[in-house]
């Protein structure tokens, strides 16, 4: 999944799915499925479908004791059966990609958590449950009711909320290797970068700069994640104007070009890239029978490092670009080459074989 968050399923609302249609963005999750009007829910369904876009379905709501606990809705009374009522009715929706059946809720509803992953396990095998906490949750907590994780964290707003002098970015990959830690590998993670301002929560906030998005999204994608949902087209639409949906429009086109990487398999141990500087994030993925490395700098200073090929890897230079585009070539000698990597740079890089 690459998409966005978005809330209300309005006339107006719903043209947010037209203008993702055509992007290689491919999904959307909407806040407002478990409270709005079942007539609303079926044309916003049918409106993802005609423009080639699939919906997480939001259930998060669906929990006794929160502050958007939904009383009725259609037939039903109460969260527990407006939950059942909502996956019974669109668990065949050929317009559903996943159930997101938590956002931010603390530790003391895992009893409920664990029983509405459950339900779903049972009723609706053949779309997965997917929870995003906050960054002090306790992840190892929620890994047996879910069977995709995902922390939302937002570094470049809080730069500007908490006026830092640089944004905390490289917190992003920390957090996606938490959730890695918690599960053990055992369980997808899709990881939630911003891309749009937050002033609603801070006049402060400015939205993030391309290179900064595609720093978060190649951090998320070098520390585990198979997935991005970037918050929010809501804010992004409404506060950021149409240059900053034309860099998020590019940030897609660029990251549906590594998708053949980012949904590869990890290389061999004797084929591992390493690195010199600890600042810098590698990862090594085998697409085909081709060998790449992602590697991404979070930091707002130029990194340069050395890079250092597996035992198993024979190669004369490395070319750096996305597949099927050169955009330089670095040789490499006794095995290793270096590369300056920009504040925020991030890199592809594919071996040449002698």
């Amino acid at each position: 999944p690459l998409g966005f968050y978005d809330n209300g399923m309005s006339a107006s609302e719903m043209s947010n799915l037209d203008r993702v249609a055509g992007t290689k963005f491919n999904c959307i999750m909407n806040y407002t499925t478990s409270t709005g009007a079942l007539n609303y829910t079926d044309a916003y369904l049918a409106r993802a479908l005609s423009d080639g876009l699939k919906i997480i379905f939001s259930v998060k709501d669906c929990y006794t004791d929160t502050p958007w606990e939904p009383a009725s809705l259609g037939t039903w009374t109460g969260a527990w059966s407006i939950f059942k009522g909502l996956v019974e009715t669109y668990k065949n929706n050929p317009a559903l990609l996943a159930w997101y059946i938590n956002d931010e809720l603390s530790n003391q509803y895992l009893p409920q958590i664990a029983d509405r992953y459950n339900y779903i396990k049972s009723s609706d095998p053949n779309h997965p449950a997917w929870q995003v906490m906050t960054t002090a949750t306790n992840h190892r907590a929620h890994v047996d009711s879910t069977d995709v994780l995902g922390v939302d964290d937002y570094p470049v707003f809080q730069q500007y909320r908490d006026k830092l002098a640089q944004p905390p970015m490289s917190d992003f990959g920390k957090y996606t290797d938490s959730l890695w830690t918690a599960g053990m590998g055992a369980r997808a993670i899709w990881m939630v970068p911003e891309c749009s301002s937050q002033k609603g929560y801070n006049s402060r906030s400015q939205p993030p700069s391309y290179q900064q998005m595609m720093c978060l999204a190649y951090q998320g994608l070098v520390h585990g994640a198979r997935g991005l949902v970037f918050f929010s087209l809501e804010y992004l639409v409404r506060d950021d104007g149409d240059a900053q949906f034309t860099a998020v429009k590019q940030l897609g086109d660029e990251l549906d070009r590594i998708k053949p990487i980012a949904l590869g398999i990890d290389a061999p141990t004797t084929q591992k890239l390493t690195v010199s500087d600890s600042r810098i994030s590698v990862l090594s993925r085998m697409s085909g029978s081709n060998l790449y490395m992602l590697a991404v700098n979070p930091y707002n200073e130029t990194v340069a490092a050395t890079f250092k090929l597996g035992s198993g890897v024979a190669a004369t230079s490395v070319h750096v670009g996305p597949p099927g585009i050169v955009q330089r070539t670095i040789p490499v000698t006794a095995g290793a080459f270096t590369d300056s990597l920009e504040p925020y740079g991030v890199r592809v890089y594919k071996t040449t074989a002698p």
